[in-house]
């Protein structure tokens, strides 16, 4: 059981570091970030169910907002 604890862990902290490094916009020497990074894979189990909420909770506000955009196809979109 630790065996698979450990290997998520490895796992999770991989992808938080290689997103981290390629995200531009913040600073790779910023104790901050590496300190989130640390936090979030030995949290894990917590975090990851949260990011896929909040993945999924944006994705479907993205839909929401594109369904209520007028039609730009419609030929009667331009009678105003």
């Amino acid at each position: 059981m630790l065996f698979l604890y450990l290997l998520n862990t490895f796992v999770v902290s991989l992808i938080l570091v290689l997103a981290f490094l390629s995200d531009r916009s913040t600073p790779k020497s910023s104790r901050i970030s590496w300190a989130m990074i640390f936090i979030g894979a030995a949290f894990w189990f917590v975090v990851v169910p949260f990011s896929i909420v909040e993945i999924v909770g944006k994705s479907l506000e993205h839909n929401i907002l594109l369904m209520h955009l007028p039609n730009q196809d419609s030929p009667n979109s331009n009678l105003g």
